[in-house]
């Protein structure tokens, strides 16, 4: 489930805003995330994250597609923490 909920776009947002001298930690950790992916659904033999989990339908999917909406937002965290 972290995989699925990791959101490397968010994280590359907040690294720019708030902490630029990480970069190099956040491009190791999108450099591990796919090949990290495909073998846990190599391992698994499922074609998506969390395909067989039922346990995760309907309240984390709705978490899910609120975030993702939230995220695709053009907001600025440094407007934000300028207020």
């Amino acid at each position: 489930m972290s995989l699925f909920k990791t959101d490397l776009q968010l994280a590359e947002r907040y690294v720019a805003a708030l902490a630029p001298q990480k970069t190099l930690l956040l491009d190791a950790i999108q450099a591990g995330f796919d090949p990290t992916v495909s073998r846990v659904l190599q391992v698994t033999g499922d074609r998506a994250l969390l395909d067989r989990d039922q346990s995760y339908e309907p309240a984390s999917r709705c978490v899910t597609l609120t975030l993702s909406r939230f995220t695709s937002c053009r907001f600025s965290f440094s407007q934000a923490a300028s207020r």
